[in-house]
């Protein structure tokens, strides 16, 4: 661009302001008040998630949307607020500063102000066709608010992504439709096309289609005939729609509503009769990213998308620069998902060229705006865990323009630029910035940033500059700035202000390492609240999904690291090299190479945490990862045993199998452990060294695996085979495992209940394994936490299975142990439960006692045993080991030929009540407060504490699969409600046996109203009891109360 001038600014808001921000809460602060308390699950869901700022024409207002959790509908409900944007600064805003505008059953989306000032657009759920459609109002500028909205479309297969014409008389918007529907030339007939389809399928039994393409591989989306189309609709007449992407001009090719970065794939010229889209030309769209920027004029009938980007790359997310001359899109230098950073392309219109803004500038862009004079782009970055606003001038050379971008104050600069921003919005006199912001202490809020300082003469402002961008060229890793400019952002919004003030977060310290080939990594420590560093805690090591993704100072709902660490936990973050924030090589270093160096790198970064902080326990740490976290994780898992125990969810464990039932394009390219389909044949050839699918794959090397491990599943980023591969090995190789399935929620968790879920089953397992919690010693009342269903455990099979040999890349840190022969008790039809020899499962190497086992394998009994009037606990004698010579990693599982001598029965005595025999009993209830007709739950903990394993036995079966226990449940006045004891099993019931070993838990859900009639409104109270064979006493639990109202369909 030599004939035009480039100015690089930085713009960076520094914590020296929190005050100025309104974020010097006394919830953020790093010493928690007495008055504080660590945040629960329940905390998260019921904070106000803030974000799409959206500036009104006359710069006076800020509509926004405030997203709320409904746990009991098991939704998220959005709504659309409005702030002013003048005026209300963090001293004086509050919540009367904050208007909720929109009150629609199901919520709304997507508010934008027509250009003139004059309407309201929103997206909303139609009662009458339960479809979305586009909703106007019309706006009173005065006031803030909109009058009574009207639905302006009636789109059969729903409207989403509204978008104004810069005249405001039409909108763009995009519907999922029939691609042979819109081979209609009328819209009418369109629609009426795809109300015949919809309702065809709606009634038919069959779902079978006919596919010729992979674009039906779609993340968290079902498999379906519809693709996403690009409508306009009149604003005057909701009637007068046309399809501007009929089959005939893009094939089966969807239409982008959303990009990555969040914004909408689609924009308008100035002038209102031109169009920018983002779709895939690509036949094949699923198996790449190549997403292109096409144009379409809309004042020619019969004009054709014309494709305007160059580069091989993902392109996206365009947008016309306000005086017409440039279209402005992100785009990637190469075709590979996530392994390429985003640069900035300018399109110049009357020239048909484009241009790389910045071409040395090594950081991706994330998202950017225009400025309203069209002289300069303000983009948004993350920066070595933290995020950055910058600016970039783009004038003719004969246009008098100097934009100096201002960034954060001279001393805080360098050392603390702490937060992430988001959504930029500039007003239409330029005079301010508006966008999200957020850091790891605080959910995301709106602010506002005056650049006025732009234009500031002021001596004492240049000299800051000046010295600001001499502090920052002293830093040799930071990007190279032309020029710096302190500003000071301020909040808009404080929606959860009075929340974060009850609760105790704890900020987030970085650190830097080195790693693999001697790399500077930088990772991140989270302490617990009310952090002793007298005391030693145990760790959750967090490994982040998206291998182009990276942790930093940025507030998460779905993997929230204050939660993480609000249970006592040191929460460990590492950026390994492929993370996003360290320029291109950094990138580039793990293509090809997803379990080399990056796997050293998180290895070497635990390591530096364990020297450096010693208040972590090394004994009770355990890893976490989903998507690139879920492979490192079951990497982790078959390469060390230096972790107590591991959770994993969507990982690709079979690279081979990955390959073909993957929806993410981005797992089969050149940074990917998988191989492309041209390449499979030759592979074959090829040692696993030289082929990345095998010398990548963890489950080459699952014979090394021993730590117990949670296995998640949600959506179809990857197919269910991946978990349940895994799962199926780790059973019967003998470890601890569990799997939890999540199906519909989707990749991201987006069903409040599920993410509960989610956190509670991740609580535990981690909690079981690290003795941590209610499993520590001494610890007598379980705090309520969610386990998972014994009903989906695999049974054993009498048979060994096959293991391929080990991978060449494998290090583990110790070699694997024989394991002892472990045999299946046969019974007679006369005989009761036989006593038999069963090993003991082998702690991780780092573990210095062997962590309780939350569900072992069934043990198949082939005839049911004669009920007994009260359920036993059988004791197990030590086990003898057969070590096996042939395999001495796998355990064979045989059946005797004859059954076990049964032991010596325990001298008979009188049985009488006990807190405590060989193991205890505790009970709580998930809810206490109940309506008739509702889920009375008791959660159900054996505790195993005697010095050998037990053998737990009892019935599964779908009438009666609590019948474990004795139930007494009394009403308010002592009288007995009912009694369920095990008399009352079926001999039909399979019986299950589970073996706890000492020390070890194993916790069963109770569903009262299934045992006993609770029809009638009162206090219940609660009591469990069970014999126990070793003492030959009856161990009896707790006592909790149930309060049961009126049932919640009374009149």
């Amino acid at each position: 661009m030599s004939d035009r001038v480039i100015r690089l600014a930085v713009l960076t808001a520094t914590v020296a302001f929190a005050s100025a921000w309104g974020w010097s809460q006394v919830g953020v602060a790093a010493e928690a008040t007495a008055a504080q308390r660590p945040i629960k699950f329940e905390d998260l869901a019921r904070m106000k998630q803030v974000s799409d700022p959206q500036i009104s024409p006359s710069g006076k207002w800020v509509v926004f949307s405030v997203a709320e959790t409904d746990l009991d509908r098991n939704v998220i409900v959005n709504h659309l607020w409005v702030v002013p944007l003048e005026g209300a600064t963090a001293a004086t805003a509050s919540e009367s500063h904050e208007r909720q505008i929109t009150f629609t059953k199901d919520g709304e989306s997507g508010g934008r102000l027509s250009p003139d000032g004059k309407m309201l657009l929103f997206v909303a759920n139609d009662e009458e066709a339960g479809r979305s459609q586009i909703f106007v109002a019309p706006w009173d500028d005065r006031a803030g608010k909109p009058g009574t909205p009207k639905r302006l479309t009636s789109v059969i297969t729903g409207a989403d992504g509204a978008v104004w014409s810069p005249d405001s008389q039409r909108i763009l918007f995009t519907s999922q439709v029939y691609p042979e529907c819109s081979d209609e030339a009328a819209w009418a007939t369109e629609n009426a096309c795809d109300k015949t389809r919809d309702e065809a399928n709606g009634v038919s039994p069959m779902k079978a289609q006919v596919l010729d393409h992979l674009q039906y591989l779609r993340p968290d989306q079902e498999v379906g005939p519809k693709r996403s189309h690009m409508l306009v609709v009149f604003a005057a007449n909701g009637d007068a729609i046309r399809d501007l992407t009929p089959r005939r001009s893009i094939g089966e090719a969807d239409i982008a509503a959303f990009s990555s970065d969040g914004r909408i794939g689609y924009a308008w010229a100035p002038d209102s009769m031109e169009v920018a889209f983002v779709t895939s030309s690509n036949r094949f769209s699923a198996a790449t990213t190549n997403n292109e920027v096409f144009i379409l004029r809309l004042n020619n009938a019969g004009a054709r998308p014309e494709k305007v980007s160059r580069p091989a790359g993902s392109d996206e997310a365009p947008a016309y620069s306000p005086d017409g001359k440039w279209l402005a899109f992100r785009s990637q230098a190469r075709a590979e998902y996530s392994s390429t950073q985003f640069r900035l392309v300018l399109f110049d219109r009357q020239m048909g060229t484009t241009t790389v803004v910045l071409p040395h500038f090594d950081r991706s862009i994330n998202e950017f705006t225009w400025a309203s004079d069209s002289a300069s782009i303000f983009f948004a970055i993350h920066d070595r865990g933290e995020g950055q606003i910058y600016s970039v001038a783009v004038a003719d050379e004969n246009t008098i323009h100097y934009i100096a971008v201002p960034t954060g104050h001279l001393t805080l600069l360098v050392s603390e630029t702490k937060s992430n921003f988001s959504e930029l919005q500039i007003s239409n006199d330029g005079t301010w910035l508006v966008s999200s912001a957020t850091n790891v202490e605080r959910p995301s809020e709106i602010f506002r940033t005056s650049l006025r300082i732009l234009a500031d003469e002021d001596p004492e402002v240049k000299k800051k500059t000046i010295g600001l961008k001499l502090a920052i060229a002293a830093d040799k890793t930071a990007p190279p700035i032309d020029s710096a400019v302190p500003v000071v952002p301020e909040a808009l919004t404080h929606l959860n202000n009075k929340m974060l003030d009850r609760i105790a977060l704890e900020k987030m310290e970085s650190f830097w390492f080195t790693g693999a080939d001697g790399a500077k990594m930088q990772g991140f420590v989270i302490r617990p609240p009310g952090f002793d560093s007298a005391r030693r805690y145990p760790v959750k090591f967090l490994i982040h999904e998206n291998p182009y993704r990276a942790w930093g100072d940025n507030w998460s709902y779905r993997w929230n690291p204050e939660l993480m660490a609000a249970s006592g936990y040191v929460v460990v973050m590492v950026n390994p090299r492929g993370s996003i924030g360290y320029g291109h090589a950094f990138i580039d270093g793990m293509n090809g190479d997803w379990g080399g160096k990056a796997y050293v790198d998180l290895m070497k970064g635990m390591d530096y945490a364990e020297q450096h902080y010693g208040f972590i326990d090394k004994t009770r740490e355990c890893a976490l990862g989903a998507g690139f976290g879920g492979f490192m994780a079951d990497w982790i898992l078959t390469h060390t045993n230096r972790f107590a125990c591991i959770v994993t969810q969507d990982g690709i464990f079979n690279p081979d199998a990955e390959y073909g039932t993957s929806a993410e394009p981005r797992l089969n390219g050149e940074n990917s452990p998988a191989k492309d389909a041209k390449d499979v044949k030759s592979a074959r050839n090829e040692s696993s060294a030289q082929d990345p699918s095998q010398k990548w794959s963890p489950m080459l090397s699952i014979r090394n695996a021993k730590t117990p491990t949670l296995i998640v599943h949600s959506g179809n980023r990857l197919d269910v085979s991946e978990s349940t591969q895994l799962f199926k090995a780790l059973q019967q190789l003998n470890v601890q495992s569990s799997i939890l399935s999540l199906p519909g929620t989707g990749h991201w968790l987006n069903r409040p209940q599920d993410s509960r879920l989610w956190y509670e089953s991740v609580a535990d397992w981690c909690d079981r394994w690290t003795r941590t919690n209610r499993y520590a010693a001494g610890f007598s009342q379980p705090a309520l936490t969610a386990t998972v269903s014994e009903s989906k455990k695999l049974p054993l099979k009498p048979q060994s299975i096959p293991v391929p040999s080990q991978s060449a890349a494998s290090t583990m840190t110790e070699p694997a142990k024989p394991q002892p022969q472990l045999s299946l008790p046969t019974k007679s039809a006369e005989s009761t439960i036989q006593r038999v020899p069963t090993p003991v499962p082998s702690a991780p190497v780092r573990a210095a006692t062997a962590p309780p086992e939350v569900q072992s394998r069934p043990q198949a009994v082939p005839t049911p045993i004669a009920p007994v009037v009260t359920p036993d606990v059988l004791v197990i004698p030590k086990p003898q080991p057969d070590l096996q010579a042939t395999n001495p990693v796998i355990p064979r599982i045989v059946l005797p030929t004859e059954p076990p001598k049964p032991e010596a029965a325990p001298v008979a005595s009188a049985i009488h009540n006990t807190s405590q025999g060989s193991f205890v009993i505790a009970i709580n209830a998930p809810a206490d407060e109940l309506r008739v007709g509702e889920d009375a739950r008791v959660l159900i903990t054996l505790t195993n504490v005697s010095g050998h394993p037990i053998l737990f036995s009892h019935r599964v079966g779908t009438e009666n699969p609590e019948f474990s226990f004795i139930f007494l449940v009394r009403n308010s006045t002592g009288r007995l409600m009912g009694e369920n004891i095990a008399g009352g099993l079926r001999a039909s019931d399979p019986l299950q046996v589970d073996q706890v070993p000492s020390g070890g838990t194993l916790t069963q859900t109770a569903h009262l109203s299934r045992l006993v009639n609770l029809s009638q409104p009162g206090r219940y109270t609660v009591r469990v009891y069970r014999r126990d064979v070793d003492t030959n006493q009856v161990v009896q639990s707790n006592e909790v109360m149930l309060n049961i109202g009126t049932s919640m369909h009374a009149r």
